[in-house]
């Protein structure tokens, strides 16, 4: 697993906002505040984020009903193989490992490349926005359904310079396979400008969710209001609520 320090550092710069699902495709920017000690508690499935869940912690999220895989196991595939991007390949499965399919029983399968009639979520490189299509299973068997960069040098430069290129892909590979199990942007919630201002609300882009999995939650990798961007590639305690929700317990 990546160090987690690593990953807070890359948070700071690595978007202003991410690619999401289709239609927010806006720039990168910056993000100067550190997040407070606490949030680390709660990376990834930590043994005490998940016994917060298990105490009654207040949890969060919201996701198209419709775009709930209805298998957990869940085929990936690649559109090109291009030997030089076998390390972007190969640390954003570290981090799906590391962040969505530790904390549930949802397991992203295959990895290899894609045929003509493959299943599953099929993911483009370019650089250019990151982004995801559409949300969880309606990405099934779509050409480019997910778009990743693994360059960013037209896109999330700014991340790239401050913190190296792994920590910014496996930020943005955090938040795009949460739209890939159908968790929509946080922001986009109608709460939203109730709970976090007109400035938060603003930002709402891509597809809005129609089941809240409960209370909003500032500190999401869906959230682009979150202080840190990406919640510095941790999933936060009401993120592994919600997609355990959906997914069930991990079982490995």
């Amino acid at each position: 697993m990546v160090n987690r320090i690593f990953l807070a550092a890359a948070a700071a710069v690595v978007m202003g906002s991410c690619g999401g699902d289709r239609g927010s495709k806006a720039a990168a920017g910056t993000e100067g505040a550190a997040r407070e000690a606490r949030s680390a508690d709660f990376s990834l499935a930590s043994p005490s984020g998940l016994q917060a869940i298990r105490s009654g912690a207040e949890i969060t999220g919201v996701v198209l009903a419709q775009a709930v895989w209805s298998n957990p196991d869940i085929q990936v595939c690649w559109e090109t193989m291009d030997p030089a991007d076998a390390d972007g390949r190969r640390w954003t499965q570290q981090a799906v490992e590391d962040s969505w399919e530790s904390a549930s029983r949802a397991d992203f399968v295959g990895w290899g490349a894609c045929g003509s009639n493959s299943p599953g979520v099929h993911i483009q490189i370019a650089d250019e926005v990151a982004q995801t299509e559409v949300l969880g299973s309606l990405l099934d068997g779509m050409r480019n359904g997910m778009r990743l960069n693994f360059r960013m040098n037209n896109w999330n430069r700014g991340c790239r310079a401050a913190s190296g290129l792994e920590a910014c892909v496996r930020i943005v590979a955090i938040h795009e396979f949460g739209h890939a199990l159908g968790l929509a942007h946080e922001q986009n919630r109608p709460e939203t400008r109730e709970v976090a201002g007109d400035d938060c609300a603003r930002r709402a882009s891509g597809t809005v969710g129609d089941r809240p999995l409960t209370p909003w939650d500032p500190e999401s990798v869906m959230n682009y209001c979150n202080r840190v961007s990406g919640n510095g590639g941790r999933l936060s305690v009401r993120d592994i609520s919600s997609v355990q929700q959906l997914y069930g317990l991990p079982i490995r």
